[in-house]
């Protein structure tokens, strides 16, 4: 063995051994009523989403058409009616226009408020979970956390979170977008060398999987050490302890069920390249991480996967393409009429019609894995750095195995107004996709009453 337990469990504290695979039986509720080969994608960029980048220019609006970008927010904050129109009949915006090939698979959705999140500079676990941001401490589960129950895999869920790079080699995991619960986040990787040991480690012959072996005994064995001392436990002891005791024990048996997969993982393990190992930018972690990420999906090690790009926070400097405003700095220019965001928010698309491809390209049932895939594009701060979120655009990539509508623009009403829908609304359409019919997504307790129950029907197939 390359460790010895007391080596272990130090590497657990620091999250440098399972990292985002620590305590992953937050993950366990029953799955019950899941079925097919679904999956979703969620995808957060920082520093807010400007309607206007999501807006075809020939949509009409009530007063008539807009021609100019620049008045667009006047119109959209006077819009009071739903808008659902097919985007085959119109030419996607120049910040998005990449997804053009594609738009049969897109939804745009405008209008959805999320003021209750407070997402002024970003919100951590508040913008995948409807309620009030904190830097710490969720207030509830998130909506990736609660489809991973629903859609149950080797990995529940498995996050990227995106920052510079010095952040990100400091803390190779953190915490910020995703949480099973109060008080319950789940751990992002930051490093994406980190994952490919954790998650692809056993398929790679000689030291790696001599490795990974060795580490998965130590799991064994320090879990039973954990089970051991829980039975002399009592109390409220006792309480505090059982996660951490049935954590090291799903981890190794996570682990068994990867070594169990070895064959197919060594087929879909990703290629190490110097972005892995001697990232020049943050952005080289990027496309690393994402590599991963979408390795481990086609592999079905997981069915859920987030990336929190800039980690919900204002900050992240995309060194490595080549703009002028950097970190908290491209917060506080126009999105509409500065190139740096036209660079940014095309580089996402350009991103996330990667992962389109790819999944394209896997055939699955009578077609591809993309055909039973859902991504979900939005900000972590609404529309803006300093958002007030009360018109929180997103895109929706995929009809989820039939159960979405695709190929359409849909604007609901603006707050306040009989079919004004939150965030909430739409997190709850995306279960209600998922077989989990649930009233509502986390409008309970002081947030009860700031939308109606049910799904946004307008979005379901």
């Amino acid at each position: 063995m390359t460790l010895d337990r007391r080596t272990l469990l130090k590497g657990l504290a620091g999250g440098t051994l399972a990292g985002p695979l620590v305590w992953p039986h937050l993950a366990s509720a029953s799955p019950e009523g899941a079925d097919g080969p679904r999956r979703v994608v969620f995808f957060l960029q920082n520093h807010g989403f400007c309607p206007a980048h999501a807006h075809p220019r020939s949509i009409d609006f009530p007063d008539g058409k807009v021609d100019e970008q620049k008045e667009m927010r006047k119109f959209q904050d006077r819009l009071d009616r739903v808008v659902d129109e097919p985007l085959a009949d119109h030419a996607l915006p120049r910040w998005i226009d990449p997804l053009e090939p594609i738009k049969d698979r897109v939804t745009i959705v405008h209008g959805l408020n999320g003021k209750h999140v407070a997402p002024y500079h970003g919100a951590p676990f508040g913008a995948l979970g409807g309620f009030k941001k904190s830097a710490s401490t969720p207030e509830g589960e998130t909506i990736d956390c609660a489809l991973a129950r629903r859609l149950p895999a080797v990995v529940p869920l498995l996050a990227f979170g995106w920052e510079s790079l010095p952040k990100m080699r400091a803390s190779r995991v953190a915490y910020a977008s995703s949480a099973w619960g109060a008080s319950l986040p789940a751990p992002i990787y930051c490093d994406p060398m980190l994952a490919f040991d954790n998650l692809f480690g056993v398929a790679k012959a000689g030291r790696a999987r001599e490795e990974f072996e060795a580490e998965t005994e130590l799991f064994d064995f320090v879990g039973t050490d954990a089970r051991a001392l829980d039975a002399r436990l009592g109390g409220d002891e006792r309480r505090k302890f059982a996660p951490y005791v049935e954590g090291l024990e799903t981890i190794a048996r996570q682990r068994r069920r990867l070594q169990a997969m070895t064959d197919v993982l060594r087929e879909h393990a990703p290629t190490v390249t110097a972005k892995f190992t001697e990232p020049k930018f943050e952005t080289d972690w990027w496309e690393a991480g994402l590599d991963v990420g979408l390795a481990a999906m086609v592999a079905g090690v997981t069915n859920v996967l987030t990336i929190a790009s800039g980690l919900c926070t204002a900050a992240g400097s995309w060194e490595g393409l080549g703009l002028e405003h950097v970190g908290h700095s491209i917060g506080h220019t126009n999105q509409e009429e500065e190139d740096d965001w036209l660079v940014l928010r095309r580089h996402n698309m350009q991103q996330l019609l990667r992962v389109v491809r790819r999944l394209e390209s896997i055939p699955e049932g009578n077609g591809s894995m993309m055909d039973h895939t859902l991504i979900v594009y939005t900000s972590c701060h609404g529309e803006t750095q300093h958002s007030t979120g009360d018109r929180w655009p997103y895109l929706l990539i995929g009809d989820f195995g039939g159960r979405l509508r695709s190929g359409r623009y849909l604007h609901l009403p603006l707050s306040p107004h009989d079919d004004s829908r939150t965030t909430n609304a739409l997190y709850a359409t995306l279960l209600h996709a998922a077989g989990d019919e649930r009233d509502h997504f986390n409008l309970d307790g002081k947030r009860t009453g700031l939308d109606a129950n049910g799904p946004i029907e307008l979005l379901l197939a």
